[in-house]
C-alpha cells in the first residue's frame, strides 16, 4: 500500500497533538487530586467532608479513572460520536483465542519461572506457588475482585485504548512500549505519598521498571492480537492486580515482579526485535492495527 507523504505527516501531527492533550489531561486530573490530598487534606475535608480510607472515597475513583475519563472525553472532542465508537470497538476487535490465553497466563508463568530459577540457584525466590496457581483463581471465582478492581477498565481504556495506537503511528512498538510504560509508572507517583495506598510501601525505581517491562509485554500482545483492548490491556492488568491480592508473595513484591517481567520483556525483544512481531516483520507493526484509528478515532 502506498501512503502519501502528506497523509503520513498529517497523521503524525494529529497523533502528537492528541497525545499531548491526553497525557496533559490525565495527569492534571490524577496529580491535581493527589496533590490536594497530599498537601491540603484538612482543607479538602473541610469542603467535602471526611475522606477516611482513601481507596474507598469517590475522589480516589475519579483519580484512578482519569485515563478513561480523558480517553472518552478526547475521543469525543477529536472525533465526535465516531471517535467514541472507535474507542469502544477496540474492546471487541477480532483476535485469535490463543492471545487471550497468553494474556491470562503470562504473569503466573513468568513468576513461576522466576521462583524455580531462584530455587535452582539455592535461594528462595519469595513466591508461594500454591497461592499463585490456586489462591488467585479461587479469589477470582469467589469474590468481586475482578469486577471491583478499577485498574483494568479504569486505566486501560486510556493507556492501551487511546495512547498506544497513537504512539504506534510515531515509532516502533518497542519504543512506544518503553515510552508508555515509563509515563504509566510516573502517573502513579501521587499514590506513593498517600500512606494508606499500597504504592506507599513500594520502591519507586522497582515500580517503574515493572510498568516499563510490563508495557513491552502488553504491547507485544497488542500488536499481535489486532489491537484488541480487552485481550492486550484489561485482562493483563486485572491479572497483575489479582495475583497481588492473592498474597502469593513472601518477599519484596515489586522487586520480584520487576525482575520477572524484565526478563520476559528482554527475551521477547531478543527473539522478536523492535517490531515485537519478528525480525522479518513489517517496518511498522502497527500499520494494520491502526487502520481504523485514523479514519474514526479522531482527526
Amino acid at each position: 500500500m502506498v501512503i502519501d507523504v502528506a497523509d503520513r505527516t498529517g497523521s503524525r501531527s494529529r497523533a502528537l497533538r492528541q497525545l499531548g492533550a491526553y497525557f496533559g489531561l490525565t495527569f492534571a486530573i490524577t496529580w491535581g487530586l493527589g496533590g490536594l490530598l497530599i498537601l491540603a487534606r484538612p482543607q479538602l475535608e473541610a469542603v467535602i467532608g471526611p475522606i477516611g480510607e482513601t481507596s474507598h472515597h469517590w475522589l480516589y475513583y475519579v483519580a484512578v479513572y482519569a485515563p478513561t475519563i480523558s480517553a472518552v472525553s478526547l475521543s469525543m472532542a477529536f472525533g465526535g460520536g465516531a471517535g467514541v465508537k472507535a474507542l469502544a470497538m477496540r474492546f471487541v476487535r477480532p483476535a485469535r483465542p490463543a492471545w487471550l490465553l497468553i494474556a491470562l497466563l503470562f504473569w503466573p508463568l513468568a513468576l513461576t519461572l522466576y521462583e524455580l530459577g531462584m530455587r535452582a540457584a539455592g535461594v528462595a525466590g519469595g513466591i508461594d506457588l500454591h497461592a499463585l496457581w490456586v489462591g488467585a483463581p479461587v479469589l477470582a471465582l469467589t469474590t468481586t475482585a475482578l469486577i471491583a478492581d478499577p485498574g483494568g477498565f479504569g486505566e486501560e481504556t486510556g493507556w492501551r485504548g487511546f495512547a498506544l495506537p497513537r504512539l504506534l503511528t510515531l515509532c516502533r512498538p518497542l519504543t512506544a512500549a518503553l515510552i508508555l510504560g515509563l509515563i504509566w509508572g510516573l502517573w502513579h507517583l501521587p499514590a506513593f505519598f498517600v500512606s494508606d495506598l499500597s504504592q506507599s510501601q513500594f520502591a519507586l525505581g522497582w515500580f517503574l521498571l515493572t510498568t516499563t517491562a510490563l508495557s513491552v509485554v502488553m504491547t507485544w500482545i497488542f500488536v499481535n492480537a489486532n489491537g484488541n483492548l480487552l485481550v492486550a490491556g484489561v485482562v493483563p492488568h486485572l491479572m497483575l492486580n489479582l495475583f497481588f491480592g492473592a498474597h502469593a508473595f513472601n518477599g519484596n513484591i515489586v522487586r520480584i515482579e520487576a525482575i520477572a517481567m524484565t526478563v520476559l520483556a528482554m527475551a521477547l525483544v531478543a527473539i522478536l526485535g523492535p517490531s515485537l512481531k519478528g525480525w522479518r516483520g513489517p517496518e511498522s507493526a502497527s500499520e494494520g492495527t491502526l487502520s481504523s484509528t485514523h479514519s474514526s478515532a479522531g482527526s
